[in-house]
């Protein structure tokens, strides 16, 4: 099963697994295939409880967050130097995401087939987002086959 951790929210209504995991400021792990486990919570619950969440805690959430906050730690391989993190900061990264999907044109219309993992730099730092600042769809594979590409080709 694969997870994402959401962000601290006072409307958790599921068990924190932070205290299993050695993460204090983890509140929510939400699964995004599988069956969710004790204290997980499956991406249709997780969209549901977001949904719920009023205007008003919505902007207080959003306001407490910086252009210059981290986003994510991406960690290197080391090609030219020994493997390190790599802090990405939300403002930087949303405005680089945003001129990439100007430079392709991309719009809501958009379809992002996307085979490369979610870790590597492309899945995550450009690809994902630029598709995502333009209102678009991600459809992701999660073993590369290349004959399903050629599938969906006919199908348009």
């Amino acid at each position: 099963m694969r997870c994402a951790a959401s962000a601290p929210s006072s409307t958790a209504q599921y068990p924190a697994p932070s205290a299993a995991c050695g993460w204090p400021a983890l509140r929510t792990v939400v699964a995004l295939d599988g069956r969710p486990s004790a204290g997980v919570v499956s991406l249709p619950e997780f969209l549901v409880q977001g949904a719920s969440v009023d205007a008003a805690t919505l902007a207080a959430a959003q306001r407490a967050v910086a252009a210059s906050d981290i986003c994510y730690i991406l960690y290197t391989s080391g090609s030219t130097a020994a493997p390190k993190g790599v802090t990405l900061a939300h403002g930087p990264l949303i405005a680089n995401s945003f001129d990439i999907g100007q430079r392709q044109h991309l719009r809501a219309t958009a379809r992002l087939c996307l085979a490369v993992p979610l870790f590597w730099s492309f899945g995550s730092a450009n690809a994902v987002p630029a598709i995502m600042t333009h209102g678009g769809c991600i459809v992701l594979q999660e073993i590369f086959d290349a004959g399903v590409w050629r599938e969906v080709g006919e199908f348009r």
